[in-house]
């Protein structure tokens, strides 16, 4: 019998004893790979490799995983901006 390579959000959810409304989450804030393992994407689904979960449970057994501060959502801070403008402008 064929073994299964990939895990669906129903999975993954019963894997990591959460809801799937709470994949769903982490998947649309991208709280990926501290919350939940990197996905794939396939169509419109999302998906796992089985080996990239376990491998991210071995990981996640063994040390924690700091989390990245790299949200491409939103704006950047206000500090970020005034510096922003300020570089095109000595530069122009």
């Amino acid at each position: 019998m064929q073994q299964q390579l990939l895990i669906y959000i129903s999975d993954l959810a019963r894997a990591l004893a959460v809801s799937e409304a709470s994949i769903r989450s982490h998947l649309q804030r991208r709280h990926w790979p501290v919350s939940i393992p990197t996905p794939l994407r396939l169509g419109r689904r999302w998906a796992w490799r089985k080996q990239d979960v376990e491998e991210w449970l071995a990981i996640l057994a063994g040390k924690p995983i700091k989390k990245e501060a790299t949200s491409i959502l939103g704006r950047p801070p206000k500090a970020k901006q005034i510096a922003s403008r300020q570089s095109l402008r000595q530069q122009g």
